[in-house]
């Protein structure tokens, strides 16, 4: 039983570390309205780099 326990925590202590979120976002449904309502910082991460041309 001591076995189990231990493998089950060693499991749950494992596994957040294992994985890694990925997130695929649609930016032809975020609207002009939606980008400057989110905070600044978010508004940076989505926004276009501007051009150097």
């Amino acid at each position: 039983m001591r076995k189990l326990i231990f493998a089950l925590a060693a499991a749950g202590a494992l596994a957040p570390s294992l994985s890694n979120a990925q997130v695929k976002i649609d930016m032809t449904r975020i609207t002009c309205g939606e980008l400057l309502a989110m905070p600044a910082d978010d508004q940076a991460d989505k926004a276009a780099e501007p051009s150097s041309t």
